[in-house]
């Protein structure tokens, strides 16, 4: 269904019913709630679809959220902003019903939102100094260690889709040409420079470990003073670390301080951080490492005082070959299988089994099904813990750390974690050719 002719009447409509509600004077209407807003857009998805339908406005409202805040510290009229937005909620967002109306409204917003925060800072087609750099760098990690970055990336899937003219395909030539597996998902546009509209597009590497890269369609025209820096230095010894970088990732577009940005990510957070310029070049500005990882306790059934000993990582892992995993009284004698996979992108996995004494083969046992259903893939998978006497596994529940308890009847989820990296930037790709200290902060 094209839902941009309703988006246009929503459009009008929002104009209309703002300037009418300003001349005569009426009260605000209030804008419904997040909760109810996306309630009123999921309540026709089928059951299987709304959890996700929830999900993916969830996501959109702390985007727009992110959005509208970096409007209000770049000086807008806060007052004025703040009734605008508003107004918006009531006869924008609150109009539209259903998911492809609703994403396409709020990301329309988005955008908005990020242009003119973008435009009073006024650095967009400046040069990028050493010092921003480092800035910029340093803080992104700590949105990352603090969990927040997620709030700030925009996917490529998001971006209202372009439609290119004849003029334009002649234009991107080549840059279209889909081979050895490659395919274009999706082509946008971003104003990375106030008098030219630039196309970029979204490449499935394809292969058994594919990942999403965001690069530009054709390069605008340039001022004759203009000089933009281009990609990195391949020669440099820190080339691997941007080769890698998407290895079975994606880029997502950031806007931070008034520059448009691509952060390249893995299932383990942001690796890479490239200023996309006004000139249509990727230049990569630095890496990312985690330092460490802190668990925190999301859910606990019963005993918190045991998942705040395991998220405080205070338990000692007691020896599996023979241990009673089942609480019963009886120990059982284990084997412990752990398979690394060169597969796609690669995986390490771990596994128990109940072996029998006299064949030393596994039992047909209701413990060993139950076993063999829990997903043991993460950094601490498949161990093991003793507390107040009983026995607990670490494994994954939906792909998030979990702590169970085995019995011969059930298998019993006692906590779920969530783990945060902590992050600090690893490697920084000089501008200007000045090797500055990652760790050492920047003045704005």
């Amino acid at each position: 269904m094209d839902v941009r002719p309703y988006l246009i009447f929503v459009s009008l409509a929002f104009r209309f019913h703002a300037a009418h509600a300003e001349e005569g004077g009426a009260p605000p209407l209030s804008p419904l709630s997040p909760e109810k807003w996306r309630e009123r857009n999921c309540i026709h998805e089928g059951e299987g679809r709304r959890t996700y339908c929830k999900r993916q406005l969830e996501a959109l409202d702390l985007k727009l959220n992110v959005a509208f805040r970096e409007a209000l510290a770049t000086g807008h009229e806060q007052t004025s902003l703040r009734a605008d937005q508003r107004r918006w909620l009531v006869h924008a967002r609150d109009v539209c019903e259903g998911l492809e109306c609703s994403s396409e409204v709020m990301m329309g917003r988005i955008l908005e939102l990020h242009a003119k925060s973008i435009a009073a800072r006024g650095r967009l087609e400046k040069p990028m100094t050493g010092e921003e750099q480092l800035q910029i760098c340093g803080e992104i990690a700590a949105l990352e260690s603090r969990g927040e970055a997620g709030a700030h990336l925009i996917e490529a899937g998001m971006m209202p889709e372009k439609v290119l003219t004849a003029e334009e395909r002649a234009k991107a030539s080549g840059n279209l040409d889909s081979s050895y597996g490659h395919m274009i998902t999706r082509i946008f546009s971003l104003p990375i420079r106030g008098d030219q509209d630039v196309a970029f597009a979204d490449l499935d590497t394809g292969g058994t470990c594919n990942s999403n890269e965001i690069y530009p369609l054709w390069t605008p025209s340039l001022r004759p003073t203009e000089k933009w820096p281009v990609d990195y230095d391949s020669a440099s010894e820190s080339i691997d670390e941007l080769r890698w970088a998407h290895w079975g990732g994606w880029d997502s577009i950031l806007v931070h301080r008034g520059r448009y940005l691509l952060a390249a990510s893995t299932s383990r957070g942001i690796s890479t951080i490239t200023w996309i310029t006004p000139g249509a070049t990727l230049r990569p500005l630095c890496s990312l490492q985690t330092t460490q990882t802190v668990r925190s306790v999301v859910v606990s059934r019963a005993n918190r005082k045991l998942c705040e000993a395991a998220a405080a990582k205070t338990l000692t892992p007691i020896p599996t070959m023979e241990t009673d995993i089942d609480n019963d009284g009886v120990k059982e004698s284990l084997q412990q299988h752990h398979e690394d996979s060169g597969a796609a992108c690669g995986s390490s996995e771990i596994w128990y089994e109940v072996i029998d004494r006299e064949t030393g083969k596994p039992t047909a046992s209701a413990l060993n099904k139950a076993l063999a259903g829990l997903t043991m893939w993460n950094e601490n998978a498949g161990e093991i813990y003793d507390f107040e006497n009983v026995r607990y596994i670490e494994a994954q529940l939906n792909g998030a750390p979990a702590l169970f308890k085995l019995t011969k009847d059930s298998v019993d989820t006692e906590c779920i974690f969530r783990d945060q990296a902590i992050k600090k930037v690893s490697t920084v790709f000089p501008l200007d050719g000045v090797v500055r200290d990652p760790a050492v902060p920047s003045a704005d």
